[in-house]
């Protein structure tokens, strides 16, 4: 996917979840996060993480994390290049960071 600079879109993240015995799970009671990092940079503890919300597909049980990207949003206006999000969950103790299936283009 390729982008403008002066776009400000919605970033979503499907998140695929799965209880202990492998029964489907509700993540949104979790708090969850996002970094939009260059593709192939990994976070560190230094990374500056946004606040995300939880969208869910009522008609299949998906989840996703999201949030906006762009001008006058938390996270700003990403340079040109090629960027990948990253989601963070907190579910109290477990802290689970993972990245995005795809990458965008910021052109």
């Amino acid at each position: 996917m390729q982008i403008s600079t002066a776009s400000t879109p919605v970033m979503q993240v499907h998140i695929t979840t799965k209880a202990e015995l492998g029964a489907p799970f509700d993540p949104t009671g979790d708090t969850v996060e996002m970094c939009f990092l260059p593709d192939g940079v990994a976070p560190v503890l230094s990374t500056t993480w946004f606040p995300a919300s939880w969208q869910t597909d009522t008609m299949t049980s998906r989840y996703y994390a999201q949030c906006q990207i762009g001008l006058n949003t938390s996270v700003g206006v990403l340079s040109v290049g090629t960027w990948r999000p990253w989601v963070r969950i907190t579910d109290t103790p477990e802290l689970i960071i993972l990245p995005a299936r795809t990458a965008f283009s910021v052109v």
